[in-house]
C-alpha cells in the first residue's frame, strides 16, 4: 500500500518519529522517510527535526531542496544549531563557500568552534586537500581535553596519505599499551589500523601478517554473522550523470581520449544504465595517451582535483570532482603487441600490480537512460570478461582489485589490501565478503585457516 500523505498523530513524540524515519532510512525507504520529516515540520518544528532532516537528506541526496526548507524555518532555531545543518547540506550539494561560512559561524561561538571545526575538515576534504583537512584535525584536538578514539582513524589517514607512516605507527603503539586488554573492540581497531598503516609505508609483509593475525582471532572467536544491509543512494545518479555531461563535452569537442570503463562500463554493458550501487566514473586511456593528461584536461575545467592515495600507483589515478564529491577513477593501458597492461607501478620501482585485456578501440555510443553520447570500448564483452569473468551474473562479493581474472601474478600488494580488507569486513559483519576475501587469500597459500572457518570446512 502506498504510504500516508496525512501528518501524524498529535499524539505522537519526537522519539516516535525519529525512530520510524530511522528506520524506513535503514530499510532503505528514502523517500517516504523524507516526506515523513517534511510532515512533521508543518505540525512542530523543532531542533531534532532539523537533525533528522539533515540525516534524511543526506541519506537521499536531496541537499538542495532540504536547504529550502532549512531557510524557510531557520529563525526558529539557535544560531549554532541552523549553522551545523546548513553546514552539512551545502557541503552535500557541492556549495563550498556557503559551507566554510557557516563553519567560519561556528568557530565564531565560544562552545561551538569543534563543530566548525569538523566542518571544515569535510570541506578541505571535498577539496582534496589533505594538509588543509590534518590541520583543522589537529585544531580541533587542541580544542578537547581528552581526545576520543573515534576521531583518530580518520587523523591517521590523513597522516598516512602524506607520507607520516612511522608517526601514525608510533601513535598507535603508545595507545596499544596504554588501552587495557578487556578492551578488545578497541585492540581489534587499532590492529587493523596498525596493518594499513603498515601498507601505506609498502611493508606489505608486515602489513598482511598483522591484518591476518587480527582475522583468525575474529573467526576463531566469534560466530559468523549476516551481512549488513548497506542502503542505496537512490540520488547518486543524479550526480554521475554531471560528471558525465563533462565527459561527453570534452570528448566530442577535444577529442579526450578515454572510454567508459570498469564498473561504469558493467552497468551500461548489462543493463543500459549506471550500476544502482556504484559510487564512481571509472575511465580508461587510449594509449598512446596517458592518465597524466587526461587528468590535467579534467583539472583544467575547474571542477576536478587529484585525489591522494595513501600507496602512490603510478599511472592509475583518481579524481574529486567537487561539485559531486564523487570520484574519477583513470586507468592508464600501454601496449604489448595484441594487448593492453595496465601496471601499478611505485615510484620505488615496486609493482603493485599487473592486469591486462585485449587491446580496443573506441566507439561514440548513444546511451538512451542517460540521454549521452558515450565513449565506449569497440568490444564491451572482451574488455568485461578479462576483468570480471562472468560479468553478465551480478556478484556483489567480487572485489576487482584483488580477484580479477585477468591478473598477472598475485603481488605483495595485492596479499596486503586482501588481507586488510578481509579483517575489516568480519569487523564490520560482511561475511560474504569476507568468505570470498579469505578464498582468494587462500589460493595462493595465505589465509587458509580462516577460509577452511568461514566456508565451514574447519573444524
Amino acid at each position: 500500500m502506498p504510504a500516508s500523505t496525512t501528518p501524524s498523530p498529535p499524539g505522537q513524540g519526537p522519539a516516535d518519529l525519529v525512530a520510524r524515519v530511522n528506520r524506513r532510512l535503514a530499510e532503505g525507504q528514502v523517500q517516504e522517510a523524507y516526506a515523513d520529516v517534511l510532515l512533521a515540520f508543518r505540525q512542530q518544528p523543532a531542533p531534532v527535526l532539523a537533525d533528522l532532516l539533515v540525516n534524511a537528506a543526506t541519506v537521499g541526496e536531496r541537499w538542495e531542496e532540504a536547504l529550502t526548507v532549512l531557510a524557510d524555518l531557520g529563525s526558529l532555531f539557535q544560531p549554532h544549531h541552523l549553522a551545523r545543518c546548513e553546514g552539512v547540506l551545502a557541503l552535500g550539494a557541492g556549495y563550498l563557500d556557503q559551507a566554510q561560512r557557516c563553519a567560519e559561524r561556528l568557530m565564531s561561538l565560544p562552545d561551538r568552534p569543534d563543530t566548525g571545526m569538523a566542518l571544515m575538515v569535510a570541506i578541505a576534504g571535498r577539496q582534496a586537500d589533505p594538509a588543509a583537512q590534518l590541520h583543522w584535525m589537529r585544531q580541533r584536538e587542541r580544542g578537547l581535553t581528552q581526545i576520543p578514539l573515534s576521531l583518530l582513524p580518520p587523523r591517521w589517514e590523513i597522516q598516512c596519505l602524506l607520507g607520516q607512516h612511522e608517526q601514525v605507527l608510533a601513535e598507535i603503539t603508545r595507545l596499544v599499551r596504554a588501552v587495557p586488554a578487556g578492551q578488545v573492540a578497541v585492540h581489534h581497531l587499532l590492529k587493523l589500523q596498525q596493518a594499513m598503516a603498515l601498507h601505506g609505508g609498502l611493508r606489505f609483509a608486515e602489513s598482511t601478517a598483522i591484518a591476518l593475525s587480527l582475522a583468525s582471532h575474529l573467526t576463531a572467536h566469534q560466530a559468523p554473522v549476516g551481512d549488513k544491509a548497506m542502503t542505496a543512494r537512490i540520488n547518486t545518479r543524479r550526480r554521475q550523470s554531471r560528471i558525465l555531461a563533462v565527459i561527453e563535452r570534452l570528448v566530442l569537442t577535444r577529442g579526450l581520449p578515454v572510454v567508459i570503463h570498469a564498473g561504469t562500463l558493467l552497468g551500461l554493458a548489462r543493463d543500459g544504465d549506471l550500476l544502482p550501487g556504484d559510487q564512481d566514473i571509472d575511465l580508461a586511456v587510449m594509449p598512446p595517451a596517458t592518465s597524466a593528461q587526461v587528468a590535467e584536461t579534467l583539472v583544467s575545467t575547474g571542477d576536478f582535483r587529484p585525489q591522494p592515495h595513501g600507496v602512490d600507483s603510478g599511472g592509475f589515478r583518481a579524481l574529486v570532482h567537487q561539485p559531486t564529491g564523487l570520484t574519477v577513477d583513470i586507468t592508464e593501458y600501454g601496449r604489448e603487441g595484441e594487448r593492453f597492461v595496465s601496471r601499478w607501478r611505485h615510484p620505488s620501482g615496486v609493482i603493485l600490480r599487473e592486469a591486462t585485456v585485449p587491446a580496443f578501440t573506441s566507439r561514440l555510443v548513444d546511451v538512451p537512460a542517460l540521454g549521452r553520447r558515450l565513449p565506449q570500448p569497440d568490444d564491451p564483452a572482451a574488455l568485461l570478461s578479462a576483468t570480471y569473468g562472468d560479468w553478465r551474473t551480478p556478484d556483489p562479493c567480487f572485489d576487482t582489485l584483488v580477484a580479477a581474472p585477468n591478473l598477472r601474478g598475485f603481488t605483495a600488494y595485492l596479499g596486503s589490501v586482501a588481507a586488510i580488507r578481509l579483517a575489516d569486513n568480519l569487523m564490520a559483519g560482511r561475511t560474504d565478503m569476507a568468505r570470498h576475501l579469505a578464498q582468494r587469500l587462500a589460493a595462493h597459500g595465505l589465509a587458509r585457516d580462516i577460509a577452511a572457518r568461514l566456508t565451514g570446512d574447519g573444524t
